[in-house]
């Protein structure tokens, strides 16, 4: 037996998991991280974004970008795929990955099945720059909350 001082009232349940349907998303870099790869061989820029706005408001999703990788091939995908989230966020020389947090992204959000089991996972396809009609984009907040959803 070990013995525990632990309140349950004082947490939030998690939230169950399903894969967000595929369709275009207003998301948010909330956090970046130099990964290395499952191999040893090689690292990958892994970015968090959260929903922004909508039914799946607050729901996280990452993206991978190979930027060091024994295949040129990686490397060259990878980079394409960095510069096309530069564009859309209007950051085209970051000197770091934080500078392309907290600035609003439409997110290509695909669904696939996973290879390492029965289960399906998304996977963003691609970053296109909110449409704005001459205004910067609106990031909705719940209401209820002065808390933004990626900080609940």
């Amino acid at each position: 037996m070990v013995e525990m001082n632990f309140n349950a009232d004082e947490h939030e349940d998690l939230q169950d998991f399903e894969v967000l349907p595929k369709g275009d998303y207003l998301v948010v870099a909330t956090d970046s991280e130099m990964k290395d790869t499952k191999k040893g061989d090689g690292k990958y820029l892994q970015f968090e974004f959260v929903v922004m706005q909508g039914e799946h408001e607050g729901r996280k999703l990452w993206d991978r970008f190979n930027l060091v990788n024994p295949s040129i091939k990686a490397v060259s995908i990878g980079q394409r795929q960095l510069a096309k989230l530069c564009r859309a966020v209007g950051v085209l020389r970051p000197k770091e990955s934080a500078e392309l947090h907290g600035k609003p992204v439409m997110a290509k959000v695909d669904v696939r099945k996973r290879e390492d089991s029965d289960s399906f996972s998304n996977d963003i396809r691609g970053y296109s720059a909110p449409a704005t009609n001459g205004t910067k984009p609106v990031m909705t907040v719940n209401k209820a909350s002065t808390i933004p959803p990626w900080k609940k």
